[in-house]
């Protein structure tokens, strides 16, 4: 469940912050102490966020997935947690700024437009709350403020350049207010809110406006806020949501994140990567950015899905393929366009948060107020069978180096002209119900106020731009077109017809095994295989078994893909999920047998494994055939075997676990294998060459030196002559999965 965190407290001090700390995220607390939340990529930045500030565990995105829960992320990094509040990890700039900054890529391409009033360019939005006491909000707006550097950025003409400053506000913070009874038959709220947006200053200041609105028939109040878009974002949004309703309640808001500026300077430094640029010269190739006429008129649609289609894509759909919602979104956004254009390639903008934390580890941003948007292109993969096209969707978009920062660091927006097709999802806002909280984002008509001026509505290049959100548990998608009122039409209808079979399909979706096998106990989180059959499958089963840093979906793209006539097993790797109580490939062969037998009762059985896969699969072999079962075929991809003898040979110390410590532990002689190889087919698929994906000196030494052997020194367990060794001259370790040749070669041995 890649896009569920499923977060269990321990009854403890830091538990009770981190529920603290959880709440404003709109986490809805269950019975005991299990909090479940389907996470988007810019609330993953916020929820990292708070965790690092509010409750001092060290995480990191990447934690997120794969740690998943709290308890999990405690116990992991005891070692390494610092006190609450504790930022001397991080590089900040305390106290108010001042002096220049460079701009990021997304301000230079604003600036760039041709705009008649580039002041009135915003990003607004309302919270609903209860009745507020006047003073005490003015107080914390000055509190907000000086705690959120962007409020003081100041943009200043110089020739034809742009020049970005910290110009700090001594002057009290205006809050306009509005009893909206008051308001004139003439009058509409979205009149008034538009005025108090129209007149900011970006040389000299204010870019911000905040008001309070009360008068509304169940008493509740609004507080509205409208800034300049050059300062905010929409992980901004949620971060100023959390910190206003937190500071008028009286709660420190603790340590600033790194700066605006700490992180202008590092997008300023990314380094050039020639593979990079290769990826994106390949992403970029054929892209047609004239191939419509663009209408005059723009057209504008929307539509939602239910709360209860919501639901399950969030969750329930992922499941089907290990995918995130953002994936099954674009995949019915593509074959919609496919669809209306009747084109099969079709080159799409997308947008990221752009607080991505390998850019410069020593930087935290997220709670950091600013513009971090990225943009960059993406070639939809042609959609004619819906699985397959879910499945090449999701590795195209993985494939992806840091989402996508890296395009706007190396070309920016401007000289190289992105697709003029755009879709953004902004993640989720609000609770599962209007009344899960006492201050919520909220959407009502006329609540928000024009946040671009009416001159300007022409200065948007794109044909089509699709944003959307989950508010309150409800998807809803705007679209805005020029492609003419009936392409828009027709468009929108098949979007919303091809969201609506996703879901239908995910649901219905075979491929998943659902039972979990109660004498093998797994985490109740863990789905332990994917199943790959059908009428239209024939032949024997192949069951699959996962590499170690991977699962199930380590296939999905490559062997799954070419074999689409075939029944196949593909198993998760449940070593990743419970290290800590299956410690042996002995006990691992043992849960993987149970699935395989219950499935397939008797042999012969055909086995593949990458990696620790491979060694995984010898050990089930071993087993299967010890208990009178045969294996007919046993394909192993690179997988290294005697590991301690390896580690000599490259003079290391006989302690010291380079790679995951079960391959140390496992060392089978050729005795305890004889009779597997007696009648089974084995196949090594070895690579010549070495990866150059990171990792310590001492790994590189010992990648080298199985590169140099024969066998992988599967020749000191089982004879040589009963290994068929196929080379794989062109890839390393973990390329041969992008080689469509060398995996159509594996395929045909499970045949």
């Amino acid at each position: 469940m890649s896009s569920i965190l499923s977060l269990e407290l321990r009854a403890s001090e830091r538990g009770l912050r981190t529920h603290r700390v959880l709440h404003p995220l709109r986490i809805a607390h269950r019975p005991g102490v299990t909090l479940d939340v389907a996470v988007t990529s810019s609330a993953r930045v916020s929820l990292v966020a708070l965790i690092r500030s509010k409750v001092g565990l060290k995480v990191t995105v990447k934690d997120i997935f794969d740690l998943k829960t709290v308890r999990n992320l405690s116990e992991q990094q005891r070692d390494r947690t610092c006190s609450l509040g504790q930022t001397a990890d991080w590089k900040v700039e305390e106290g108010p700024l001042a002096g220049t900054l460079p701009l990021l890529p997304i301000q230079e391409w604003f600036f760039a437009k041709a705009l008649t009033k580039r002041h009135h360019w915003n990003q607004s939005f309302t919270i609903k709350t209860p009745e507020l006491e006047l003073v005490k909000l003015r107080a914390t707006l000055r509190v907000l403020y000086e705690h959120h550097d962007a409020f003081s950025l100041r943009f200043k003409p110089d020739g034809d350049e742009i020049i970005q400053h910290y110009e700090p506000c001594r002057e009290e913070i205006e809050l306009k207010t509005l009893d909206i009874r008051s308001l004139k038959d003439d009058e509409s709220l979205q009149d008034v809110l538009t005025q108090w947006q129209s007149g900011f200053n970006l040389e000299q200041g204010i870019t911000f406006a905040v008001g309070y609105l009360y008068g509304f028939e169940d008493n509740s109040s609004r507080i509205w806020i409208a800034m300049h878009h050059l300062i905010i974002d929409t992980v901004s949004c949620r971060v100023l949501i959390r910190d206003l309703k937190a500071a008028y309640e009286g709660h420190d808001l603790g340590p600033k994140g790194s700066s605006y500026r700490q992180w202008a300077l590092a997008i300023q430094n990314y380094p050039r990567s020639d593979d990079e640029l290769l990826f994106w010269e390949e992403m970029t190739k054929e892209m047609n950015q004239t191939a419509l006429h663009k209408s005059q008129i723009q057209q504008r649609a929307s539509f939602s899905l239910s709360i209860t289609q919501t639901e399950k894509l969030l969750r329930d759909c992922n499941r089907a393929y290990d995918t995130r919602a953002n994936e099954l979104l674009l995949t019915a956004f593509g074959w919609a366009l496919q669809e209306t254009l009747g084109s099969n390639t079709n080159h799409i903008t997308l947008e990221g948060h752009g607080r991505e934390g390998s850019i410069d580890p020593s930087l935290n941003v997220g709670d950091t107020v600013g513009w971090f948007t990225t943009m960059y292109p993406f070639v939809f993969p042609p959609i004619h069978d819906l699985g397959n096209g879910i499945l090449n969707t999701k590795d195209r978009l993985r494939r992806i180096p840091d989402h996508g920062i890296g395009y706007g660091a190396l070309y920016g927006y401007v000289k190289k002209p992105l697709p003029r097709f755009s879709f953004n999802y902004l993640g989720q806002f609000g609770g599962s119900s209007p009344s899960s909280s006492s201050w919520i984002l909220t959407n009502g008509p006329g609540e928000i106020g024009y946040d671009r001026a009416p001159e300007d509505s022409d200065a948007d290049t794109a044909l089509l731009d699709t944003t959307c959100l989950c508010l309150d548990g409800q998807m809803r998608f705007d679209i805005s077109s020029r492609l003419g009122m009936e392409t828009t039409d027709r468009f929108t209808t098949l979007f919303k017809s091809c969201l609506e079979h996703v879901i239908q399909h995910t649901l219905d979706s075979s491929y998943i095994h659902r039972d979990m096998i109660h004498s093998s106990p797994a985490p109740d989180d863990f789905i332990p295989y994917f199943e790959f059959r059908g009428h239209e499958r024939k032949g024997h089963i192949s069951f699959l078994l996962p590499p170690g840093e991977g699962g199930a979906e380590s296939y999905f793209n490559n062997i799954v893909r070419q074999l689409p006539h075939s029944n196949l097993v593909v198993f998760n790797n449940l070593y990743l999920h419970a290290s800590n109580t299956r410690k042996s490939f002995e006990e691992l062969a043992q849960y993987y047998i149970d699935h395989i037998q219950r499935l397939q009762p008797h042999g012969p059985y055909h086995l593949l494994g990458w990696s620790f896969g491979g060694v995984l699969s010898m050990e089930i072999s071993r087993q299967l055939v010890l208990a009178g079962e045969s294996i007919a075929t046993l394909v192993l991809i690179d997988s290294y075997f005697a590991v301690r003898q390896a580690n000599a040979a490259i003079k290391s110390p006989a302690e010291e676990c380079i790679i995951d410590a079960i391959n140390y532990q496992y060392y089978p002689t050729q005795g305890d294998l004889r009779r597997v190889v007696e009648h089974t087919n084995i196949v090594l698929f070895k690579a010549c060459r070495v990866s150059d994906i990171g990792g310590s000196e001492q790994q590189r030494k010992l990648f080298e030196y199985y590169a140099g052997t024969k066998y992988n020194l599967l020749d000191t367990v089982v004879d040589r002559d009963t290994i068929r060794c196929i080379e794989m001259h062109d890839n390393t370790h973990f390329s041969w999965v992008k080689d469509e040749i060398q995996v159509a070669e594996i395929c045909k041995m499970m045949l």
